[in-house]
């Protein structure tokens, strides 16, 4: 289906008579309020320009239908409001396309500042002697390729260690990898193990690992893919161990998240795909472990809940390049933004209430903010590369 008045207003007569399916409904409800928010640029469109602006909207929603993105929709059309939610994000993301020079009143640049955009695939490899090599730096990454220590996948931004070398046991080091503010990044661990970094964190590993067991040290935020197999075809006893503050993770081979900022005060674990065996310690330090099946997530703090998602890859939405906000504080929500975009929030009048929906990570941080505004009822301002409620 195209998009053209008749046919919009078409669909708005099936959603007057209650006769439109779900999809329908949330297209036109997304509509709506976008134009809405919109307003002041779309009034002075010319009848042309408003069918190409629609087509443009309804085609970015089309391409956007990806598979993992779909689901992440279509399995929501019992709830409502999340469901139309999803869809009027998927407006705003085309808005930072097609209207970029659009801005709310709200959340108005100032033309005399740099613009603030999202994040980007950046991180630092901290070596044993304290030496730093910023992964981006050409220069850097041509050093460490030339000392043998790593190999680097410049095209496609991520940082590999070669499962077939041979380190020798004196050797072996402890690496790390720190992201920024404003950064996430991928690095392939000597065994073959994938982790993606998100915003703020840190990952300390060996650069061989053992053969009775393979830990690691988080900080912030990561997604897991371990492998199960070791470089001499063995499968078993090999357990992959990931601790942090609170807790530890052991697996074999399976697919989780976790996320453990310090400024939570709480970590999450997400599991996906496998089982993993979570340690941790109450209030009291009696230390006791929790298995998670897949579609299960545990939150850790002076104790360990378990409880059953509808939808895992929610934890994870930020490694496939998206936001996304089942029931979340705002808090958290600001913060997660505050990592992202690398600003500060100011978070005295922010009020307490929770927040459902999912946005690209490539927005601008208008289009986020205005995304929190309309769905939390309050006003935001910029000052420099600070983020203020307004009463």
């Amino acid at each position: 289906m195209d998009w053209n008045k008749d046919k919009y207003l078409a669909l708005l007569e099936k959603y007057n008579q209650n006769t439109a399916s779900p999809e329908e409904k949330a297209y036109v409800e997304a509509c709506y309020q976008y134009f809405e928010v919109q307003s002041n640029y779309t009034d002075q469109l010319d009848e042309e320009a408003a069918d190409q602006l629609g087509q443009s909207i309804f085609n970015r929603i089309e391409r956007e239908r990806k598979p993992s993105f779909a689901k992440l929709i279509l399995h929501r059309s019992k709830d409502a409001v999340r469901y139309i939610s999803a869809a009027i994000i998927l407006i705003v993301a085309a808005a930072a396309i097609l209207l970029y020079t659009y801005q709310s009143s709200s959340t108005k640049d100032n033309a005399s500042e740099a613009p603030i955009l999202p994040g980007k695939s950046i991180a630092s490899l901290v070596l044993p002697d304290g030496s730093s090599y910023l992964l981006s730096d050409a220069q850097k990454q041509e050093d460490l390729i030339s000392k043998g220590i790593l190999h680097i996948s410049n095209k496609e931004g991520f940082l590999e260690y070669d499962p077939l070398a041979k380190v020798a046991p004196a050797a072996i080091k402890i690496h790390e990898i720190r992201t920024p503010n404003g950064g996430q990044y991928k690095v392939i661990l000597p065994d073959g193990s994938k982790v993606w970094l998100n915003a703020a964190s840190s990952l300390k590993f060996p650069n061989e690992f053992n053969e009775s067991t393979r830990e690691v040290e988080l900080i912030g935020e990561a997604y897991f893919e371990v492998t199960g197999t070791q470089k001499n075809g063995k499968n078993k006893n090999w357990p992959f161990l990931v601790k942090s503050q609170k807790h530890s993770t052991s697996v074999l081979g399976t697919k989780f998240n976790i996320s453990a900022y310090p400024e939570d005060n709480f970590d999450q674990v997400t599991l996906l795909e496998g089982k993993v065996k979570i340690h941790a310690s109450n209030a009291v330090g009696t230390a006791a472990d929790y298995t998670l099946k897949p579609n299960q997530q545990a939150t850790i703090n002076d104790k360990v809940s378990v409880r059953d998602v509808a939808y895992a890859t929610d934890a994870n939405a930020w490694q496939q390049g998206n936001f996304s906000f089942s029931n979340k504080d705002l808090v958290q929500v600001m913060r997660t933004i505050s990592r992202w975009y690398d600003v500060e929030v100011d978070y005295h009048n922010l009020p307490d209430k929770k927040l459902n929906g999912a946005i690209s990570r490539s927005v601008s941080i208008n289009d986020i903010l205005r995304m929190v505004e309309k769905t939390c009822s309050i006003q935001f301002k910029i000052e420099g590369r600070k983020v203020y409620v307004v009463k």
